[in-house]
This record gives structure tokens, C-alpha cells and sequence, in this order.
């Protein structure tokens, strides 16, 4: 049986000794919206799911659910860039996800971008 990034979230919080309140202030995410997240009545986005992994000292795998990385604290030279472009480093970490954590973190980056429309070409004047 899967278990859900809210049972996922909630568990973690708990092993961290916080309350809803506390990482709420440190995630900077209304305490009500976690709340709502641990009851699976909404799935936060990448960058709210990005902040409680960093406020819960933990990789984003770990809230997902993949069991290798399940609530494992972060090294402090995990949260380093080592000079690699930003494309490359997401390639590489959604390549250690597994195919249905992957649809998740696409489904949740497509939502992030907006909705462009390309504007007409304008021709120069004669």
C-alpha cells in the first residue's frame, strides 16, 4: 500500500518533534494549509513541498514516499550547489525518482508556469 505525501508529511513533521503551528513559521506556509496537506484535502506544489523538506530537514523524496529516502536528515553538503546549471541538477534528482513521483513533480512544475500566448510579430514600418 502507497502511503499518501500528506501521512508522508504529517509523520516527518512528527518525528521532528513540530506541531503544525511551528512549521507552519518555518516553512512559511499557513498552518491551516498544512493541515489541509496532512489530511490530503490538498497536495502542495512543488515549491510548498519544497519548503517543508527544507524546513523538516529532509529530501523531497522522503515527503513523495520514496522508502530509500524517507525522512533520512540531509547532509549539510546536500544543500550546496556545486556549480552544476540548475537544469542539470533537476535532471538529475527527478532521474532518481521513481516513474510516479516523476508525474508528480511534472504535474506540479506544468502548473507552475504560466499560461503564455506568443504576441504578434510586429513589421517594421515603411
Amino acid at each position: 500500500m502507497e502511503v499518501s505525501i500528506g501521512t508522508n508529511i504529517k509523520a516527518t513533521r512528527l518525528q521532528a518533534g513540530l506541531t503544525q503551528v511551528q512549521l507552519a513559521r518555518v516553512a512559511g506556509i499557513p498552518q491551516g494549509t498544512i493541515a489541509s496537506y496532512e489530511n490530503d484535502a490538498q497536495t502542495p506544489s512543488a515549491v510548498k513541498l519544497a519548503a517543508l523538506a527544507k524546513a523538516l530537514n529532509v529530501p523531497m523524496e522522503a515527503l513523495v514516499g520514496l522508502e530509500e529516502a524517507k525522512r533520512a536528515p540531509l547532509e549539510a553538503s546536500d544543500n550546496r550547489v556545486h556549480g552544476n546549471s540548475t537544469a542539470a541538477q533537476i535532471q538529475k534528482l527527478v532521474g532518481q525518482l521513481d516513474r510516479e513521483a516523476q508525474k508528480v513533480i511534472l504535474k506540479q512544475a506544468k502548473m507552475m508556469l504560466p499560461h503564455h500566448t506568443e504576441a504578434p510579430k510586429r513589421s517594421k514600418a515603411a
